[in-house]
Order: C-alpha cells, then structure tokens, then sequence
C-alpha cells in the first residue's frame, strides 16, 4: 500500500481543516476504531482500489491548496469525495478513521474529541455506524458541565451503533450518573463495557444494577477496583446470573501497609458468582511494594460450583514484596477443586507454598493450553505439574513455561511427557508484564 501518500493526504486534510469542530464536541469522550488486519490475499486488490481513490481525493485536496481556488468552493463538492470514499475498502476506512484512539495523550478537559478533518469526511464517519466501534465516557465531576442535553438524540440522528463501551473515572458518585450521561442510548447495542474506577471504589457498588439495563452485553472489564471495602470490611457476594455476560477481567489495585502482618486475602472480600462466564481474567496489582493477595479464592470455597461453565482462566500478579510481613500463614483451603469445562489455564505470579497447594489440589479433566510464568523469582518442580495432569487425565495439548525455558529443564520434560501426549506442543507464552495481560484482553474481548 502507498502509506507515505495515505500519511500525505491526512495530513492535507488536517491543514485544510484543522480547527474545525462538530456539533458533537461538548458532549461525551470519544470513540476509536481499532486497525482491521487485511488479509494477505486481498492486499494486491485493496492496493489498487485504494491508489485509484487516493488518486481522486489527492486531485481534490490540491484544488483546495490552489490559492486561486476558493475554499467553500472546493467544499461543495462532495459527490466527487463521496463516490471515491465508496472505492475504498472497510478495512482501509477503519485505518483512515483511526485518528480518536485514546491514549496518554487523550484531552478529558473535552467529553468528545472528532478528528481535524473537513466536514465532508465528518459526514462520512458519521453516517457509517460500523466504524464507531468504541465509545469513551468521561464520569468524572469536572466533565459533567462539557455534557450536552442533546447527546442522546444526537446519537440517534447519527444512528451509532458502538459494540464498546469504555467509562472513565467512576468516581465516589458510583455509576448512578452514567444514564445522564448518555449511556441509555446505547443499551441495546452494547456488547462490552470497561470501567475505569477513580479512587478506592469496590468491585460490586452499584456495578450489578448497571449491568442488569444491558441485556447484550458479553464483555465486561473493571480496572482500578479496591480488594477491601473498607467501609465494613464484610465479604460481598458479586453475582452476574442475571447478566449474559461471559467474559470477565477484573483488575484489583490496593495500598499495601508496611506495618500489616497478614496477607490480604482476596477470598475474605469478594465472592464471585456467574453461571454464564466462560473467560476470566483476575489481575492483581499493588500500588506499592507492601501487599500480599491469595488467589486461591476463585478455585476453592466452592466454586466450581458457582463457575460452572468457565473455560478459559487468567491468573495474573506481579511479584510483591513478601520479606516484610513476618512470619504470618495464609489459611489455605482445604479439599479438592474440579473444573470439568477449563480448557486453558494460564499463571503469572510469584511461586509460593499457597500456589503449591492449589496445583496439588486442582482437576481439571477438559485442560488442553496450559501456561505458566513465574514472576522474578520462585521455580516449581516439575513433578507438580506433571501429577496435576495425571491426576486430570486431560488432553493437554500446547504447554508453555516461561520460566522453565530459562532454568532448562522445560525441553527435557515436555519430552518426557509425549509419551502420554504424543501431540504436545512446547510454545512460548509473554505474560510477565501487566502489559500482555491488558493486551490479551483487548486481542479477545475488544476487537
């Protein structure tokens, strides 16, 4: 493709029109669109008709350069632009409408940011639902007087139908706000929400009640959400059966106290319930280096039987500091834990005397993808792993073990295994930065 004459012709069109605003503006955060992969074998037609369209809308951008040409002039042409956009592919128009990612450098002071571009390709972006595949709400106070009463019917004339949903900055007014702010329009239309928390919120305020007014949502992802409610301290059983959501990453955060003797027990505070969740992603991160999280919650205190369909799990947490908090035990659960539909099983953490416990303890008889990553330091033996599936009797398939590549033995045993698994394939699995898990999540459930 003639990406130096695409990078060209944006930019064109950015100098033509660079402060230019839309009606939309003062109104919520933005959407983004995602870049589409093209597949090898329609690259040689999508180059041709896209050339043959850059052609026209080049010829188009130079008469509105030409300074005998006047520039309302140039812009009241719109079916010339209008029949080359049709030439170009949809994966390509993703590309070209790319221009609203947010990112660090992503202005909250406006709710709504559209691209520099003349209003003939506003009118495009539009009209063409199928691009606004992202919408990004800002909640935060601050924002609520940028919001227009004209949002929600505006959305409607536009006929937007986003598939995501991402909320920032939930603050201490919890998600009550949120239909103010425009979200009822899209209840029947989304089908993932993120939630970004501002503060130390818990998981379950006021999330339930948001979840039971979108009946199509699949994906949910909640960042930034506090492991204790430090307002009771009781455990809070977060249940998802009256939703159709099947996908579900939760990122918990927490402030970790030098002077704190225990561990801080996920299980103690948060009870997870869903009969419809297939993938789940738990991440665990300190915001500083004082704090120490049981896992082991999700697996035991039964819950396979309030998990009974999941199939694909996550496990994610950086390695904390454990040197500092004495001598004190974690109460480790007792029994076993069958998941009879888990397919794959993927670990980042930090090796301990708990998660030996919990391999020793699990049966997982459908297991075919299984990953493991210990983080910084800590190395399992082999012969866990190993009883873990002869116990399960599963058909393993793809194993990877990050560490293990890089103590040696990795190779070794997977050789020894294919007598059992004549089929079992040593891959390489990168999770041992917060990074992969966040892109993992936007591969599988954001795209």
């Amino acid at each position: 493709m003639a990406f130096n004459r695409d990078a060209q012709f944006i930019a064109s069109l950015t100098a033509v029109d660079f402060q230019i605003q839309t009606p939309l503006t003062p109104c919520l955060a933005s959407n983004h669109n995602t870049m589409l992969a093209v597949e090898k074998s329609q690259l040689r037609d999508t180059d041709v008709k896209f050339s043959a369209s850059v052609v026209r809308l080049d010829s188009l951008v130079a008469q509105v350069h030409n300074p005998k040409t006047k520039l309302q002039d140039a812009k009241t042409e719109p079916v010339g632009l209008l029949s080359s956009i049709r030439c170009v592919p949809d994966d390509v128009l993703f590309i070209i409408f790319e221009y609203t990612r947010c990112g660090s450098h992503f202005n909250f002071i406006q709710s709504l940011f559209l691209s520099h571009v003349c209003r003939h390709w506003r009118a495009v972006a539009i009209s063409m639902p199928k691009l606004w595949t992202h919408v990004h709400f800002n909640a935060s106070p601050s924002n609520s007087a940028t919001r227009s009463a004209r949002c929600p019917g505006l959305f409607s004339w536009c006929r937007f139908l986003p598939m995501h949903i991402h909320v920032r900055y939930i603050n201490e007014e919890g998600l009550g706000g949120l239909a103010a702010s425009g979200i009822d329009a899209f209840k029947t239309t989304c089908k993932a929400l993120e939630i970004d928390y501002h503060g130390d919120r818990v998981l379950w305020d006021g999330l339930e009640e948001c979840l039971y007014d979108l009946p199509n949502l699949k994906s949910l992802s909640v960042v930034n959400c506090s492991v204790e409610d430090r307002r009771s301290g009781n455990q809070t059983h977060f249940c998802l059966d009256k939703t159709r959501v099947s996908n579900l990453h939760v990122m918990f955060t927490g402030h970790g106290d030098e002077t704190r003797q225990e561990a801080l027990h996920l299980g103690a505070h948060v009870s997870l319930q869903s009969s419809n969740l297939r993938k789940l992603i738990l991440d665990f991160r300190a915001k500083n280096g004082f704090l120490t999280m049981s896992s082991s919650w999700v697996l035991f205190s039964g819950a396979p039987d309030l998990l009974p369909r999941l199939e694909e799990l996550y496990l994610f947490s950086p390695c904390f500091e454990r040197r500092r908090f004495g001598t004190s035990q974690i109460v480790l659960p007792r029994g076993s834990a069958t998941y009879r539909r888990l397919r794959v099983f993927v670990v980042s953490v930090t090796w301990d005397r708990e998660l030996e416990h919990l391999f020793n303890a699990l049966v997982l008889p459908d297991l075919s993808e299984f990953s493991f990553c210990a983080a910084r330091e800590g190395r399992p033996e082999p012969v866990i792993f190993k009883a873990l599936f002869a116990r399960s009797r599963c058909p393993l398939r793809k194993i990877s073990t990050v560490d293990g590549r890089r103590h040696g033995w990795a190779e070794s045993w997977v050789q020894d295994m294919r007598e059992f698994y004549p089929d079992l394939q040593l891959v390489s699995t990168k999770l041992d930065q917060p990074s992969d898990m966040d892109q993992l999540k936007e591969e599988q459930w954001f795209q």
